[in-house]
């Protein structure tokens, strides 16, 4: 009966804690009680609780087999990872598969911070993927040799008239900016942004928030010659949903909740009352951050294109990744909401569609004026009047 106050602080500590205590961990392994401790966790699922048992029997085996010490130490972060982030795993042969993938990226995270030392890089939920499989499940705007066709599809290129604006702007600060979402397992980025960008017009205009469906441009996009054959879960382009909204306007989430994030499958278009209908979609002259600062501080809040690929273990801080030799490869879309400065380091701040849990509470500020991950090339606006 002692032990029980014990494993019910321990307990809390692991739901909420970055990192578990090792030796703690350690010591229940050892003792044979990690089961009862598995039991006591709150607020996690049931398959995530049978995948931690597991785990726990798949450290086992590796400790009688005689596995170094070090991994040892790293499967214990493994197990917090799983708690953290609730993940889920088959068998013990898709968790050590995993265990793989995690232990490569603790490698690559300590080499960024080595060639990045003013970011903050970590364990995200991404922690299980190759840097491939990030791409693949968790961005969305389609295939590199098509972002050159881009510009030429959209009819209204606009110049902002004015040419002073503020040395920064954030327009989390000026009621414009709505909750961060979560596209989860879909390649649905395309969507997530443009249907950010309406909400954030509709917000500036109105006032109040107004939650839009997500699934309602993926599902009525996919595949229509007319937007260009958006493909789901398996990306598209965020004008041609603009474009959609425009022609047809958009339902609320609580009308057309979003399901494809779940199995990565598209349902069926719906024809629903339409919440917001806005006029146009437009695009901005390329390669110039002081224009593009212009833009946002006069059209409100914007679709970006951007290489994701430095994202996958972002934690916080300005983000100042070099140009691959290979340049960079666009392949999300994202919602940049404002422009700063910090420590003499301008930045862009950038709202993202991978839930609160990622980044700085799902936003991310990258290195302005460097055309950091491309994010200069393509960029939409939304027109409301």
């Amino acid at each position: 009966m002692k032990t029980l106050p014990f494993l019910f602080v321990f307990a809390i500590a692991v739901v909420s804690a970055d990192f578990l205590d090792h030796s703690k961990l350690d010591d229940l392994f050892q003792k044979n009680k990690l089961d009862e401790f598995v039991n006591g966790l709150k607020g996690i699922s049931e398959r995530t609780r049978d995948t931690l048992r597991k785990a726990g029997s798949l450290r086992k085996k590796m400790t009688e087999q005689g596995s170094k010490s070090v991994d040892k130490e790293v499967f214990n972060e493994f197990f917090n990872f799983i708690v953290k982030f609730e993940k889920i795993y088959d068998n013990e042969t898709h968790i050590e598969h995993h265990f793989g993938k995690f232990k490569d990226s603790l490698s690559r995270i300590e080499d960024l911070q080595k060639k990045m030392p003013l970011t903050k890089f970590g364990v995200t939920m991404f922690a299980d993927l190759t840097p491939e499989e990030f791409i693949q499940k968790h961005t969305g705007v389609k295939a590199a040799e098509d972002v050159q066709k881009l510009r030429s599809r959209v009819s209204k290129t606009l110049r902002p008239k004015r040419s002073v604006y503020p040395t920064s702007w954030d327009w989390r600060d000026h009621n414009g900016v709505t909750s961060v979402k979560n596209q989860a397992q879909c390649g649905s980025c395309y969507a997530f942004a443009a249907v950010a960008a309406i909400e954030s017009h509709f917000k500036i205009a109105n006032n109040w928030d107004l939650d839009l469906s997500e699934q309602s441009a993926i599902s009525c996009t996919y595949n229509v010659s007319a937007y260009r054959y958006n493909q789901g879960c398996n990306g598209g382009w965020s004008d041609t949903v603009i474009q959609y909204a425009s022609d047809y306007g958009l339902p609320t989430e609580q009308q057309y909740p979003y399901v494809s994030g779940k199995d990565a499958q598209v349902s069926y278009c719906q024809a629903l009352p339409v919440a917001v209908k806005p006029n146009y979609v437009f695009t901005i002259p390329p390669n110039n951050e002081e224009n593009m600062a212009l833009a946002i501080y006069t059209w409100k809040p914007m679709v970006s294109y951007i290489d994701a690929s430095p994202l996958q273990y972002y934690q916080g801080g300005v983000l100042d990744a070099a140009e691959p030799a290979s340049g960079w490869v666009i392949n999300h879309a994202v919602l940049t909401v404002g422009y700063g400065e910090e420590n003499g380091v301008p930045y862009w701040i950038i709202k993202n569609s991978w839930g609160p849990a990622w980044g700085e509470a799902g936003f991310v500020r990258i290195r302005r004026g460097t055309n950091c991950l491309d994010i200069s090339h393509y960029n939409y606006g939304v027109n409301n009047n």
